[in-house]
């Protein structure tokens, strides 16, 4: 059903799901590729552990998902404390039909949420629209 495997519960675990609409998602290249949107989860394993013990379902399922922001400035803010994660903001249109989206913002970034795309969803192509450069 999703694109990459999840843990258990994931993403139920974290409860109420997202409305549709658009969403800024942070990038190192104007143009995205697929592997920009791999889950921490997936391309840090190690990250599943918390001095010596797995973590929580919750905080792996959180893990699992794709980092998306509600609002731009959300993004921004992103960019200039964690400059690794790319000064390129896109902007997309997620559905209902092609995701789950859950809120799991914080009180530094509140717009943050985790996507979860189904598996016959070219992700990139949701993010094909405008492009701003941070400096």
């Amino acid at each position: 059903m999703y694109k990459y495997q999840l843990p258990l519960k994931c993403p139920e675990v974290l409860g109420e799901n997202e409305r549709s609409g658009v969403f800024f998602r942070l990038s190192i290249n104007e143009t995205l590729s697929e592997n920009e949107f791999t889950p921490i989860l997936l391309t840090s394993p190690h990250i599943r552990y918390k001095n010596g013990k797995m973590k929580s379902p919750k905080e792996l399922c959180k893990l699992a998902g794709v980092s998306v922001y509600l609002d731009i400035e959300d993004a921004i803010l992103l960019s200039k404390s964690l400059p690794r994660l790319g000064n390129w903001v896109h902007s997309g249109n997620l559905d209902e039909q092609s995701r789950v989206i859950k809120k799991t913002g914080s009180n530094i970034r509140p717009s943050h949420r985790d996507w979860f795309p189904f598996i016959n969803v070219d992700i990139t192509s949701f993010f094909q629209g405008c492009a701003y450069v941070l400096d």
